[in-house]
């Protein structure tokens, strides 16, 4: 008798995982499935200086195939998109934002009319990267989406210790969204020897510490292209 019981708590308990392992999988299927899948809606952070001219370039290329990947599944899919530049800038420069769309001709004409500059107002090599990911933190942010922030620059923040990228990050990532940075190589990197040290000990650990601090992603040492 007390074999059988076992048995049958055994036979039980395999059902119950059996179970609990179909109903993850269904909610992964649900997950998947374009039809029934959350919102995507991303934003794409970008260093506009003058370094950044091959980087401003890969971006309008690919941006097709970046927004047909989120589509597949998310039909509804937007992306938008913030350029900054040096704090110094004049406003126009400092900041440049087009909103979250599912408008692809629209970002393509936006990122046509950027062009990757710096003015004699750019005196160090540190950028405004806090106020652009402010800036891309206050888009119009559907509630349901999956909520997504890329940062792609070559040069460390504007503020000490980047503790204003570091409190945006961590406020994004606490209602629910998702901050990665991609981290370019400088012009001079290997070569000019004060731009190297600075990229590998102040700029990586920077943008490490800001896709943790989102809960994203760090790509270190990235091709322009």
């Amino acid at each position: 008798k007390g074999d059988a019981e076992a048995q049958q708590q055994a036979l039980a308990q395999t059902r119950e995982r059996i179970e609990a392992l179909e109903g993850a999988a269904r909610e992964a299927m649900t997950a998947l499935d374009p039809h029934s899948a959350a919102p995507v809606d991303a934003m794409l952070v970008i260093d506009g200086t003058q370094s950044m001219a091959d980087s401003l370039e890969a971006t309008r290329k690919n941006l097709r195939a970046t927004v047909a990947a989120l589509r597949v599944v998310s039909p509804t899919a937007r992306v938008g998109v913030v350029v900054f530049r040096d704090r110094r800038e004049r406003r126009a420069l400092r900041l440049q934002e087009h909103p979250l769309t599912n408008d692809e001709a629209a970002l393509e004409r936006f990122l046509a009319g950027i062009e990757a500059t710096s003015t004699r107002r750019d005196r160090d090599r540190p950028e405004w990267l806090c106020g652009g990911l402010a800036a891309a933190e206050k888009a119009g942010w559907r509630p349901q989406a999956i909520r997504l922030m890329i940062a792609v620059s070559d040069a460390g923040a504007q503020s000490k210790g980047a503790k204003p990228c570091l409190a945006v990050a961590e406020h994004f990532r606490k209602v629910g969204g998702r901050l990665s940075v991609m981290s370019t190589k400088p012009v001079g990197y290997g070569t000019n020897r004060a731009v190297t040290r600075e990229y590998d000990r102040v700029v990586l650990k920077q943008h490490a510490a800001i896709a943790e601090a989102g809960g994203g992603t760090h790509v270190g040492q990235a091709e322009s292209n």
